[in-house]
């Protein structure tokens, strides 16, 4: 997310068959670097940041960029987390399929993959040459939805603080 508010969405998967997440880790490198600034979004960022600092031991020639991401992490599951925004829709819940629902009218309903669990299985067949090109896609869907999930949660949560 950039100061002005702008979002882009960035997506990559490891390729079919692959154990060395090499040539996605370059691409990625080379899509956000473009950027130079801004704020990287996640919900659940200590799972996120531990991802990168794997990535860091890895690609030590990477360390400085994975370095500044883990640093400009915004973890919007927090706001839910820590008690700042409350919403009885939310049910106690501070998970992203629990907030959505109760924040927006962002749905994973009806979506060939529609939760974590499906897209981790989905990334284990891509690793043994097993997923197809439909799984592929519908994994990447997935995760974009999750992008805009939290767009929208982001969005409805400075609405409420500037009414």
């Amino acid at each position: 997310m950039e100061k002005d508010g702008s979002i882009t969405h960035f997506e990559w998967i490891i390729e079919n068959g692959k154990q060395d997440n090499r040539s996605l880790v370059d691409a990625m490198m080379s899509d956000l670097w473009v950027l130079e600034t801004g704020t990287f979004v996640s919900w659940n960022a200590s799972f996120e940041n531990g991802r990168n600092k794997e990535l860091i031991e890895m690609y030590p020639e990477h360390s400085a960029n994975l370095q500044y991401m883990i640093d400009h992490t915004f973890d919007l599951m927090l706001v839910f987390r820590e008690g700042l925004y409350f919403d009885p829709g939310c049910q106690g819940s501070n998970s992203l399929k629990a907030v959505l629902p109760a924040l927006t009218v962002i749905t994973y309903d009806g979506m060939p993959v529609g939760n974590g669990m499906e897209a981790m299985a989905v990334i284990e067949k891509i690793l043994v040459w097993q997923a197809t090109e439909q799984q592929i896609k519908a994994c990447l869907s997935y995760c974009e939805q999750d992008t805009w999930a939290m767009v929208a949660i982001h969005r409805t949560l400075l609405n409420a603080l500037n009414p």
